[in-house]
């Protein structure tokens, strides 16, 4: 392609524009060498990496590997009874064919690695590093020796079904609840730091995207007191980058995410990171932040709290009747200074105001009279230069 530029001598000229597509398989040297080029070096790979360039290359599904010495024997009846009854089958083995999760060789049965993942009473014999780990840090960062603060830390094993609905049961736990006012009811609520559909999402997408090829390690949550990560082992499928992860859809475990979808906890490909996104944006939170590592390394989505900004839910503070806000014009930024104020005990100060909304003094001021104005706000102070002045909510919203 020919982009048009103005060259050093001032004259009209081009710059000609070579796009080359990524190569569908994988090439060795002579000597047997696969290297691969990452920004701009060039890498040896070894042969475990090589392997897994070749599965994300579609040269090869990892999941479709035979276990040695599995059989019928180590599937989990329980687990495996929901997907029968969704797909209308008595026979377990019917199942398990039809769903490419084993293979039948001179009159015996093996599982697939996809088949023990999904269905399997124990994966983590032969799949050690199938598990997901959940660390809850108190702070904004992990601390070691003597200042570790680890104040939780959980690994769950069995299958991939089993590890969803125990981690996710776990999470819900850990994650702290924060006062929200519902203007369609007039109420405050208490509402989870992170909606639940966008965490969940990000967990269940680890789970059906992870490398298992990759046996060095399991995927693992970290729950800070600003953000959520997870982390999952390896890179992204091929043809995926971070910049185009909402548009362009594809997945190195297509049997597993094909389950998931069956059991209908996963939807469509691809529509499941929409959703995520969607749902932070619904609740005012920032956008997730996906990050990838070239070579062997990890794939990152965190979802911030927006902490700055919201207070945890306190159950023995004053409430108030807010019914009558619905008929009035508050913006999103006195919604959080109400919120703030109920948090606080019925009572919001300049400063405070100030660090919420991240303004200067004079326009804190402003905002805290303009609710004034409207009567929700009382501004309280005995001179014009009192420092310990502060604005209460009147007292006709207070609940007897």
């Amino acid at each position: 392609m020919e982009v048009p530029c103005i060259n050093a001598s001032g004259n009209t000229d081009f710059i000609l524009l070579i796009e080359v597509e990524r190569g569908v398989s994988t090439h060795l040297n002579t000597r047997d060498e696969c290297f691969l080029r990452v920004e701009n070096t060039t890498n040896k790979l070894t042969f475990e990496e090589r392997k897994e360039l070749e599965y994300d290359k579609d040269e090869a599904r990892y999941e479709s590997r035979v276990i040695a010495g599995s059989g019928l024997v180590d599937i989990d009846a329980d687990t495996l009874t929901p997907l029968n009854e969704t797909l209308h089958y008595t026979d377990s083995l019917r199942t398990l064919r039809a769903m490419h999760l084993i293979e039948e060789k001179d009159g015996s049965i093996f599982l697939t690695v996809a088949g023990l993942l999904l269905f399997g009473s124990n994966p983590q014999t032969k799949l050690p590093k199938s598990t997901i780990r959940i660390l809850r840090y108190e702070g904004k960062k992990m601390e070691t020796g003597e200042r570790l603060n680890i104040v939780k830390d959980k690994v769950f094993d069995g299958n991939l079904l089993q590890q969803v609905s125990r981690a996710s049961a776990l999470i819900q736990s850990l994650l702290r609840e924060f006062s929200s006012l519902d203007i369609a009811t007039g109420k405050f609520t208490a509402v989870l730091e992170y909606p639940r559909a966008a965490w969940l999402e990000a967990i269940v997408n680890a789970i059906v995207h992870r490398s298992y090829s990759l046996g060095g390690a399991g995927i693992e949550v970290k729950i800070f007191d600003d953000r959520f990560e997870v982390h999952s082992p390896g890179n992204l499928p091929h043809s995926i980058r971070v910049e185009n992860i909402r548009s362009t859809h594809c997945s190195r475990n297509p049997n597993i995410v094909n389950v998931f979808h069956r059991l209908g906890i996963v939807r469509e490909l691809g529509e499941g990171m929409d959703r995520m996104f969607d749902e932070m944006k619904a609740a005012g939170l920032p956008e997730p932040i996906i990050e990838a590592w070239s070579g062997r390394g990890w794939v990152t989505v965190t979802l911030f709290n927006d902490i700055e900004h919201r207070r945890p839910w306190v159950l023995d503070v004053q409430k108030v009747d807010i019914i009558e806000l619905k008929n009035q014009a508050v913006d999103k930024e006195e919604l959080q200074i109400i919120n703030l104020a109920v948090a606080n005990g019925g009572r919001i100060t300049t400063v405070e105001c100030m660090g919420l909304l991240e303004i200067t003094r004079p326009t804190a001021i402003e905002k805290l009279r303009a609710l004034a104005a409207k009567a929700i706000l009382i501004e309280v102070r005995e001179s014009s230069t009192d420092p310990g002045a502060f604005f209460a909510i009147d007292k006709k919203y207070l609940l007897k």
